[in-house]
């Protein structure tokens, strides 16, 4: 007898609680990421109308993305460990799905009557987002959902060192905001008050190495201040990658890589550019690889120059094309080593 994949059994599962044995043509794409930093939710089932769809989730983990039929109304009940059936379920809202879409559904907030023992009543919910991405649409770039889960986090700013503007201008607790592509590289992120003015936490993101070609979901997680929170989970930025498991904790950063001990007498002009080409003149204080990224204000590479292995000492001065690039504003990324840098370029 052949034994199912775990997918081709969820998706069995999914379709005998819906009561649903014929071959179903109506489908949709969906992941599940537990981010509810509630102790009493630290291990839940998970219902599709009365039938047991996940047994024992639990927190900071995620599904594989599965098929589930679309077009049909269904209950998603969530319970707590070891349940039994949905009766005084913790959680229940009815969902239909739209066929050919891709969800990522990250279940997040403060189960009732737990708001005493939190510093924030933000209610346990499934935060939906539709448009999900399961593969990378740029093999030299990672793309990557935000979702902000911390209920006692304030709005934050998300910027990367090296690139000028932030990667998320504001981001409020419960929304998503996605997808970014960025180069593929590590990147030293840093977590700020939305005015950026105040440092919330730094993050260093080998994106390359937890990536391998997958678009994933990078999600605020725990709380800010655990004392004031039943001694929950502390804030952090985990990775939920689209094949599922554990989500993945992205290290705090020790020692941000500082950009100007590598490089020099850094000048990108004329800005704005108008004969079609933009020069980069620069120094390295050390020997080292270089590589020049012109980037929209999003993060999508649009072309690349590798340099090689450049002295240390010796000024440089390269000539960067722009022809046939429509005006408008963009990024030129300066990379050597694991450091980079971004300038903002406008060109006409």
């Amino acid at each position: 007898m052949k034994r199912l994949s775990s997918l081709t059994l969820i998706t069995l599962l999914f379709l005998g609680s819906l009561g649903l044995t014929s071959a179903v043509h109506a489908q949709a794409r969906v992941q599940i990421i537990h981010n509810a930093a509630d102790a009493d939710a630290a291990m839940v089932d998970i219902y599709v109308n009365d039938g047991i769809l996940y047994d024992d989730v639990a927190f900071r983990t995620a599904t594989p993305f599965f098929d589930a039929p679309a077009g049909t109304a269904f209950d998603v009940s969530v319970q707590p460990m070891n349940s039994t059936d949905t009766v005084g379920a913790l959680f229940k809202q009815t969902y239909t799905l739209e066929d050919g879409e891709t969800y990522v559904i990250v279940a997040n907030g403060i189960l009732p009557g737990n708001f005493d023992n939190y510093s924030a009543d933000s209610a346990f919910n499934l935060y939906v987002y539709p448009m999900g991405q399961e593969i990378v649409t740029d093999a030299n770039a990672v793309d990557v959902l935000v979702f902000h889960g911390a209920t006692d986090a304030p709005a934050v700013e998300v910027s990367a060192e090296g690139v000028e503007t932030p990667l998320i201008d504001e981001i409020a607790y419960g929304e998503f905001a996605g997808y970014l592509s960025l180069p593929t590289g590590t990147y030293t992120l840093t977590v700020s008050t939305a005015d950026g003015t105040t440092q919330v936490a730094q993050y260093t993101a080998p994106l390359e190495g937890i990536f391998a070609g997958q678009a994933a979901t990078v999600l605020a997680s725990g709380f800010l201040d655990p004392s004031m929170n039943s001694d929950g989970a502390a804030f952090g930025l985990y990775v939920a990658p689209a094949t599922g498991g554990e989500l993945i904790a992205l290290p705090v950063a020790t020692a941000a890589d500082d950009f100007m001990t590598r490089v020099s007498d850094l000048r990108v002009y004329p800005t704005p550019a108008v004969s079609g080409t933009l020069y980069v003149e620069y120094s390295l204080r050390e020997a080292g690889p270089v590589t020049l990224n012109l980037l929209t204000l999003q993060g999508q590479k649009i072309s690349s120059q590798h340099l090689g292995v450049q002295r240390a000492d010796q000024g440089q001065r390269i000539a960067y094309s722009t022809q046939g690039l429509a005006p408008g504003m963009y990024m030129l990324q300066f990379q050597t080593g694991q450091t980079q840098r971004a300038y903002r370029v406008v060109i006409q």
